[in-house]
């Protein structure tokens, strides 16, 4: 009997999670629903990235955090005093990560060693995955094994799969998407139900390297979750 083709679909893991304003603290903890993983990630930072926007210039900084605003490109009026709206890039120097529970640390700033940043009230911090390089960095799946998508809120889908490895529990990829797109992801998965005249490997969701089956989507974060039991 003449196999049939399908196709193989590969995602890419990418991660945010965005610590809203409030008391000032140097400590964020990473949390499995937003973030994703957190066992893999490096206890010396190298591979998160991690800003911090001033609210009201209230934080101080070191030379290593650079003198330019991460988002508009302008240099800062001063190297160590915070000015309100401006997002500083925090060096992998000046961070550290829980090995276990994703807690991640920012070093106070140090005036004699001119290196961290002190907090003030109200800045908002943010953590992203740049590349992990470990198991669960990324993973492709034949769609034989898709089961289907679930809506998890307006703006994330949940895309179950048949474990890769013959497990009983079901692996799911979490994407985070633009307002109101479950209804196009579940078309999505149906296209690439259909196989052509050969079997391809098709790329639905990479955000590190901004490639993407479907641009309208607006995928900003890909969790992949996948039982290793």
């Amino acid at each position: 009997m003449k196999k049939l083709n399908q196709n193989y679909v590969y995602f890419g893991r990418a991660s945010k999670q965005t610590f809203a304003p409030g008391s000032a603290s140097q400590t964020h903890q990473l949390t499995l629903a937003e973030f994703g993983n957190v066992t893999q990630l490096a206890t010396d930072g190298t591979n998160i990235k991690v800003t911090v926007k001033s609210h009201d210039g209230g934080g101080t900084r070191g030379a290593s955090s650079g003198t330019v605003d991460q988002v508009t490109g302008l240099d800062f009026a001063s190297q160590t005093n915070t000015a309100t709206g401006e997002t500083t890039l925090i060096p992998d120097a000046a961070i550290s990560v829980h090995a276990t529970n994703g807690t991640v640390t920012i070093a106070a700033h140090n005036a004699a060693g001119n290196t961290g940043y002190t907090t003030d009230d109200d800045d908002t911090i943010v953590v992203e995955l740049e590349y992990t390089g470990v198991e669960n960095d990324s993973i492709c799946y034949p769609m034989a094994n898709y089961l289907g998508a679930n809506p998890v809120s307006e703006t994330s889908t949940s895309i179950r799969f048949k474990s890769i490895l013959g497990d009983p529990d079901d692996d799911y990829i979490l994407l985070t998407h633009t307002t109101g797109k479950y209804k196009d992801v579940c078309k999505m998965m149906a296209q690439l139900s259909n196989a052509g005249p050969r079997s391809q490997m098709i790329t639905v969701a990479d955000p590190l390297n901004s490639v993407f089956y479907d641009n309208s989507l607006g995928i900003t974060e890909v969790h992949i979750n996948q039982d290793l039991s």
